[in-house]
């Protein structure tokens, strides 16, 4: 799987492969996906990438490399009934619960167009409201409690700190890494980065903003989740069918 989110309070586990152009939304309880659970859109889910989940209405957000859009999954159909178009290259989704927004990356690995950005997206109206300029193929993720925005550069190892109010960066953490993506435990204040081509996980603490840990790993870790009830850590690994899996204490 490319893309892993969880939804603990439905008891839920979405997943994305990019290799086999599909999605699935399978229970926490399962040890397999059935056929029931495997994502239905109305459109070619070419290149999926990273999903999300709003804790509020329950609705998946899974972004659409191929396509330029991030579509809109019903978790109990497990059927598309929307989609965000107007995207550029659509990796890793975010969602703000408080506000009610949608953070997406762009992984334009070849910088084809010079133009590096995370949209924000407005849920009330799917609309694009801002398009923030960031380091080259940077990934979102929103802590849902203090609702900062965590911009990861995959291409630069940096992680930028946004300010949810002003849409600016006020902070910046260099992992000198090649982090996939960041996944937040609010409860513990750490955040962990899958280091795709370093073969690592990094640890932040996310009240300082400093690295306090780097982890090397066996496997390539490519995506990560955080079960915050626990504080497990869930990695999908590159072209794997297997996780790697951490737990933490703090």
């Amino acid at each position: 799987p490319a893309g892993l989110a969880l939804d603990t309070r439905r008891g839920l586990i979405v997943t994305t492969n990019a290799q086999s152009n599909g999605a699935a939304i399978v229970p926490m309880s399962a040890r397999a996906a059935r056929p029931s659970d495997i994502v239905q859109s109305s459109g070619p889910l070419a290149h999926p990438m990273g999903a999300t989940v709003d804790p509020v209405t329950g609705l998946v957000y899974i972004a659409v490399f191929s396509r330029n859009l991030v579509a809109v999954i019903d978790p109990v159909t497990r059927k598309q009934v929307g989609q965000i178009p107007g995207l550029y290259k659509a990796s890793v989704v975010a969602v703000d619960a408080q506000r009610r927004r949608l953070y997406i990356g762009n992984a334009d690995t070849k910088n084809s167009r010079g133009d590096d950005f995370v949209a924000v997206v407005d849920l009330a109206t799917k609309r694009v409201i801002k398009k923030i300029t960031t380091p080259q193929n940077t990934r979102p993720s929103v802590d849902p409690a203090t609702g900062l925005v965590y911009l990861t550069s995959f291409k630069t190892g940096e992680i930028g700190v946004l300010d949810p109010t002003t849409l600016t960066v006020t902070k910046r953490i260099q992992t000198k890494t090649t982090p996939v993506k960041l996944a937040i435990d609010s409860r513990r204040g750490l955040g962990y980065t899958s280091n795709l081509f370093s073969k690592s996980i990094t640890v932040v603490d996310l009240r300082t903003a400093t690295v306090i840990k780097t982890i090397t790993t066996v496997g390539e870790p490519h995506t990560p989740a955080v079960d915050d009830r626990t504080g497990t850590v869930f990695f999908t690994q590159f072209q794997s069918p297997d996780l790697i899996v951490l737990t933490a204490r703090r």
